[in-house]
């Protein structure tokens, strides 16, 4: 049996058909990918941003526990008695106001970890719609692939 034209024409659509639904799948598979890939680094950036910040805080609280120790150094080297009144109150006060910087830095690392973390769920969001907008445009290829095909042989026919 002979192949005629018409037959030659749809199949030769058919097969560009699958081209395209195959390009539009493998499209959202890669999108899909890359934004994973994106994904994985922006939670690496916001767990090591988390790290820098316990680090931050870790040395500030140190050097401000070595400022403390020389003043009251200084003070005790002076006579002064650092455990009442006024030297007492500016002791207390330098401690509360360390650990309110030391929590400063904290939240902020916190804050930009958090940040990247959004980030990266919205990535992985639009993975996920690429793969699916992949998908459907694969679907709509073959819809109309095969239905430009039958319309081929049936007009022949």
């Amino acid at each position: 049996m002979a192949i005629t034209t018409t037959t030659a024409v749809a199949l030769a659509a058919a097969a560009s058909t699958l081209a395209a639904a195959g390009s539009a799948v493998a499209s959202g598979v890669a999108s899909k990918q890359q934004a994973d890939a994106q994904a994985k680094v922006e939670k690496q950036k916001a767990n090591r941003e988390r790290v820098l910040a316990q680090q931050r805080e870790r040395d500030f609280r140190k050097r401000q526990k070595a400022i403390a120790a020389r003043v009251r150094a200084i003070g005790g080297s002076r006579g002064i008695d650092i455990d009442v009144g006024s030297p007492l109150l500016a002791s207390t006060d330098f401690q509360k106001e360390v650990e309110v910087q030391a929590q400063r830095i904290r939240e902020g690392g916190e804050v930009t970890s958090t940040r990247l973390e959004q980030q990266a769920g919205l990535l992985e969001g639009a993975g996920d719609r690429a793969l699916v907008s992949g998908g459907i445009q694969a679907g709509a290829s073959l819809l109309s692939g095969f239905g430009r095909s039958a319309q081929i042989l049936r007009d022949a026919g």
